[in-house]
């Protein structure tokens, strides 16, 4: 009777093992597979986007009979850049975020800093002829990487046209210092003329200035692909 109690103790001991080893491998195997349905996390280094509002501090920048300053609109779209962005993979650096001036080689040392792979400097253009209108690209021909920024150009040039409200103009080459000096490929960008009024109530509504940065970054990760 004792060994009978004692086989029937160790058959249900068995059994409770095999019990517990199968809840085991079904909870293994549903962790594999929900680990295989979550995102992967890479490693890979984020792709890092300088944007240079222009001018900034006592460096008020084109400005008008009125008092409307360059520096102001540059700084919006700026911010406006770099809030959009936020959730594109794309890490967008301002070469400043407040009103300061900063020097050329203050804003080209930015590009190195942070290992960015492209630099986009944005400004507002300005005009005696009050006719003249329309979004200006440059890019440099004395670029390390000429080929690279005229790609730039007109992959931006290509969403901007796409506004309504204002125009692009087509592609131009400029050795401006901020360009030429650059360690990575680099363009500017006028949003228009502060001196065409058609221009300057374009960019100066805070919903162009968005729809302008969403063109922006419609580009640059077109780009960046």
């Amino acid at each position: 009777m004792k060994t009978n109690i004692q086989s029937i103790i160790n058959i249900h001991f068995l059994a409770f093992t095999m019990m517990l080893g199968t809840c085991y491998n079904d909870s293994l195997a549903n962790a594999v597979n929900l680990a295989r349905t979550l995102p992967y996390e890479s490693d890979k280094p984020k792709i890092v986007v300088v944007i240079d509002p222009g001018h900034g501090g006592n460096d008020l920048g084109s400005i008008t009979s009125t008092g409307i300053n360059e520096k102001e609109i540059t700084l919006a779209v700026a911010e406006e850049i770099k809030r959009q962005g936020a959730g594109t993979g794309i890490e967008f650096i301002l070469t400043r975020d407040l009103d300061q001036n900063k020097t050329a080689d203050e804003r080209v040392a930015l590009s190195k800093k942070f290992s960015a792979v492209l630099f986009v400097s944005i400004h507002v253009n300005f005009d005696s002829d009050s006719l003249r209108s329309g979004i200006d690209l440059a890019f440099s021909g004395q670029n390390t990487f000429v080929s690279n920024s005229k790609e730039l150009a007109q992959q931006l040039l290509n969403e901007l046209q796409q506004l309504s409200g204002v125009k692009a103009n087509s592609l131009k080459e400029a050795d401006f210092y901020i360009l030429t000096r650059n360690p990575v490929p680099a363009v500017t960008l006028d949003l228009g003329y502060m001196s065409n009024k058609s221009d300057l109530d374009f960019i100066q509504d805070p919903r162009n200035q968005a729809a302008v940065s969403k063109k922006i970054i419609s580009a640059i990760v077109k780009y960046s692909k």
